[in-house]
């Protein structure tokens, strides 16, 4: 028969497991690159590019304002011969992770990523202690002048330098589709924090970590130079799948990805005990523990007396 001591000391073990790390309970993930048939079903998915869409300001019944009045606009795009990775939920014998990921129609873009983290830690607790006491792409516009587009992260995928990569970037004499349209462009340098892309994947592939990676965000500034659009200048910002930046995933909420770059999170409440909780849980089955052992003590004393 396992004595009171040893029960507590066994009780003492799982008090360190429960606690260990106690503070990060967030949710586990882990990627790994997929390059070839998939037969399980992974949520997989491919980084954020932008296309820049052009065309003229239109009133409300949809018609032309004026030719001078145009609109820029910074899409999310995928192609086809982009990486695709896979995103896959790591589990411990305290959490499990939850993974809800809704992506951009059409495409391999993540549009959306809810996550919720199920704290098992109090509930195993209660049953270890239970049993010591007994015995978890935007398709390019057409090629009229307007509207039309740009394929502004072409000119970060044509550097092979990396580290050049990520410096400002500046074309000049840049024409749109048509041929006659002309513009120059500025792109700015990728986040102090942005990490190449490939350096991550081989840094991060198949471990296990507590983030989101995403396209990294740059500012571009285009400057037309001939008709109809000449000396308008636009400013916005896009996606550069070259690079990536991370986010930590919540306990429980959403990532929601921006249409130009970035994204915004959203947590809610999340059901994970605290330190507090835990070792409230534990003080409870200790204490079981001894009041089970008094009560066989009294019953074994009361036995002995009786045979006197």
């Amino acid at each position: 028969m396992i004595g009171t001591d040893s029960r507590l000391v066994a009780l003492s073990v799982v008090l360190v497991l429960a606690l260990a790390g106690c503070g990060a309970v967030v949710p586990k993930v882990s990627y790994q690159e997929v390059n070839g048939q998939d037969d399980k079903g992974l949520i997989k998915f491919r980084l954020q590019r932008s296309t820049i869409l052009l065309d003229r300001k239109k009133d409300k019944d949809g018609k032309d304002v004026s030719p001078q009045e145009i609109l820029m606009t910074s899409v999310p795009a995928d192609r086809a011969d982009d990486p695709v990775y896979a995103i896959m939920p790591q589990d411990n014998f305290f959490t499990t992770t939850h993974l809800k990921v809704t992506h951009r129609a059409n495409t391999d873009l993540i549009e959306s990523l809810g996550t919720e983290i199920e704290d098992k830690r109090i509930q195993f607790i209660q049953q270890v202690g239970g049993f010591i006491t007994g015995l978890l792409g935007v398709a390019g516009a057409s090629a009229d002048t307007f509207p039309s587009y740009i394929d502004v992260t072409k000119f970060v995928d044509e550097i092979e330098d990396k580290e050049k990569a990520r410096q400002a970037i500046s074309k000049t004499g840049e024409k749109l589709p048509d041929g006659n349209t002309t513009y120059n462009i500025d792109i700015g340098p990728v986040s102090k924090d942005a990490i190449e892309r490939g350096k991550f994947i081989t840094n991060h592939d198949g471990k296990t970590v507590s983030v989101l990676f995403y396209a990294a965000c740059r500012d571009v500034n285009v400057h037309f130079t001939t008709d109809p659009a000449k000396n308008k200048v636009f400013n916005l910002r896009i996606s550069d799948p070259n690079f990536v930046q991370t986010i930590q995933l919540p306990a429980k909420g959403k990532i929601d990805m921006h249409t130009g770059c970035g994204v915004n999170v959203t947590s809610e409440k999340a059901d994970v005990a605290t330190d507090i909780k835990i070792v409230n849980e534990l003080i409870s089955q200790v204490k079981s523990i001894r009041d089970a052992s008094k009560k066989g003590g009294t019953q074994s004393s009361g036995g002995n007396a009786g045979k006197k």
